[in-house]
């Protein structure tokens, strides 16, 4: 695959995005409901079954492509504390987005929270990073990577994995998170750290959602409080730059730190001159010229007419 293929890839994702959610929906209309749980892993598919078909078209290695590369404990427990110095920011983002949008994943937490927390742990946590990770930092990365220079490639692949979610708010910051993600890979040389990396994130976003309603069950007055505070916008909005204000000092500091330990990272597996090169390599590799751009343009007018089409 190329970065052209890669482009087309995500176009033939939007298209099958809507032919599933049709499907769905006839499938409720005319025959039942459809369980929380095959729901859910049908969501991850509508991006994992196009990027496999591309691959396979294209004669393309699984192995070239995913570079699933061993990695050392010690470079677990460097990613993990790396992912956790990380939150603050992505936090930032996505407060900042709310003065505009609603809060995606809290709109979804209800039907999450219907499930058992084995179940909703294992899907958003495990099973969604996972076929993420393959899509965005597996096919998609390395594909772009053959026709443009890893900043581009690492940009680009960042925008189709923010469009992916539909949303402002999640597409806001899960691109800062595929750039993120990129320079994991990079400082690691292994698919399995941007997978821990995700892992962690989702991971943690689940514990505290259902510590929050482990709380409400057992403080009902402390919940009703809370949920007095945000009766209108107004309110709303001063809430959230109440907590802007708190992060942004926080994220100030954790992001230098995140920084230095991703040079950390990169120096014990030999990788500080692939981690320098996403930005000093960025005006390089343009292979097929400007050949990738077209799709390009239409990737971005699908997704970004359809995400300003349902704010509307």
């Amino acid at each position: 695959m190329n970065a052209k293929k890669t482009n087309w890839l995500f176009v033939a994702v939007f298209f099958m995005y809507h032919a599933v959610s049709q499907g769905l929906i006839y499938y409720i209309t005319h025959i039942g409901m459809i369980g929380l749980i095959p729901l859910n892993m049908v969501s991850e598919l509508i991006f994992v079954i196009p990027a496999v078909v591309f691959v396979l078209a294209t004669h393309t290695k699984w192995r070239d492509m995913l570079k699933l590369n061993k990695i050392r404990i010690s470079t677990v427990l460097i990613v993990i504390l790396f992912t956790f110095l990380c939150m603050p920011l992505v936090t930032v983002v996505n407060l900042a987005t709310q003065f505009f949008v609603e809060n995606a994943v809290e709109a979804s937490s209800t039907m999450f929270m219907m499930m058992p927390f084995g179940v909703t742990f294992f899907i958003i946590a495990i099973y969604a990073p996972v076929c993420e990770e393959v899509v965005f930092r597996g096919v998609a990365y390395e594909s772009l990577k053959r026709d443009m220079s890893v900043f581009k490639a690492m940009c680009i692949s960042a925008v189709f994995f923010g469009l992916a979610h539909m949303n402002f708010n999640q597409a806001a910051y899960a691109l800062l998170l595929g750039i993120i993600l990129v320079m994991v890979r990079e400082a690691a040389g292994s698919l399995w750290a941007t997978i821990l990396v995700h892992v962690v994130f989702n991971g943690w976003n689940v514990v505290l959602m259902y510590a929050g309603e482990w709380i409400e069950e057992a403080f009902p007055d402390l919940a009703g409080e809370s949920a007095a505070v945000m009766q209108t916008t107004a309110e709303r909005n001063e809430m959230l730059a109440q907590m802007l204000g708190v992060y942004i000092p926080i994220a100030a500091v954790t992001t230098v730190l995140a920084a230095c330990v991703l040079v950390w990272m990169a120096g014990r597996e030999g990788r500080k001159e692939e981690l320098r090169n996403i930005w000093r390599g960025r005006k390089e590799g343009k292979k097929n010229g400007l050949a990738w751009l077209i799709p390009f343009i239409a990737v971005l007018a699908l997704y970004l007419g359809y995400m300003l089409y349902t704010v509307i």
